[in-house]
């Protein structure tokens, strides 16, 4: 069955296939259960003697129907297999008559129609569906990101989820979030201290203890080692401040709203930070 789709940030499951399995597996499984319903409708209204039992077609098309029915949230549908359902109690004859059932059987089928028509099925193109993941080890960053900060995986593939969905908002709120994770990984590594908790402390306040931890490594004697030290953290400390003056105050606080270049800007730029912040910093 479809799968129907909505946003992707609210952890909704999205329908993954190539287009002739998605033909495939829904049309056949559309037709069949028609042509049982259809036929049953046929049969009922030609034959002379009322069924003890539902007919049998229509009781194995409502059975199909029925977990479809509530996993996808078709009303009517429902609606009318419960109906049925109440008049096919087992050991019990049947309460409708067989041209009630043709009857039953002919709404279940218009009921099933209509309920379609509501479905929506979100068909990426092939680049985009490379991008979506169910799994956090999606990799979508590329292995040395992805092996350097697993705290990081969740946000990684909802942005990435986001961006093939078109839900370009969305993906910069979660790269915004990997930004921040990444400040605090890098004050982490600097060792800074602060009165509240690293984790739970503002972003405004880590971001000063950084920039004190490093004027204290400024201070001490010159040489190769720490001159390159002192020139990677600082520029990594500079990129968390860039994207928190240019994007991350902005979407946390419903300021703008993202399209797609703009979103695969800010990715591409955060990937690349995370890769240069991987060679040293590793969770």
């Amino acid at each position: 069955m479809l799968t129907p789709t909505r946003n992707c940030h609210k952890d909704e499951a999205i329908f993954r296939s190539d287009v002739w399995e998605l033909l495939k597996r829904g049309l056949f499984y559309y037709q069949m259960v028609r042509d049982y319903l259809a036929d049953a409708e046929r049969l009922l209204r030609v034959i002379s003697d009322i069924p003890s039992e539902p007919n049998d077609d229509v009781r194995f098309a409502a059975t199909m129907l029925d977990s479809d029915a509530r996993e996808m949230g078709l009303p009517r549908t429902k609606a009318r297999i419960e109906r049925l359902q109440k008049s096919w109690m087992p050991g019990e004859p049947t309460s409708l008559s067989k041209d009630e059932i043709a009857f039953e059987a002919k709404v279940l089928l218009q009921a099933f129609e209509d309920d379609l028509k509501d479905v929506s099925v979100f068909v990426p193109s092939p680049a985009r569906a490379e991008l979506y993941s169910e799994s956090e080890e999606s990799k979508m960053f590329g292995e040395t990101v992805n092996k350097a900060f697993r705290s990081l995986r969740f946000d990684i593939r909802e942005a990435n989820n986001c961006y093939a969905t078109d839900n370009y908002t969305a993906c910069v709120f979660h790269l915004m979030r990997i930004t921040e994770q990444a400040l605090r990984l890098l004050a982490k590594k600097l060792r800074v201290q602060l009165k509240k908790q690293l984790d739970y402390a503002d972003w405004i306040d880590i971001q000063k203890g950084i920039n004190d931890k490093l004027k204290t490594v400024r201070s001490t004697p010159r040489g190769p080692k720490r001159d390159a030290e002192y020139e990677f953290y600082s520029d990594a400390a500079d990129h968390c401040q860039h994207f928190k003056e240019l994007w991350r105050d902005n979407v946390m606080h419903s300021r703008t709203r993202y399209d797609e270049p703009k979103a695969r800007e800010i990715m591409t730029r955060v990937r690349g930070f995370l890769d240069s912040l991987a060679l040293k910093i590793r969770e």
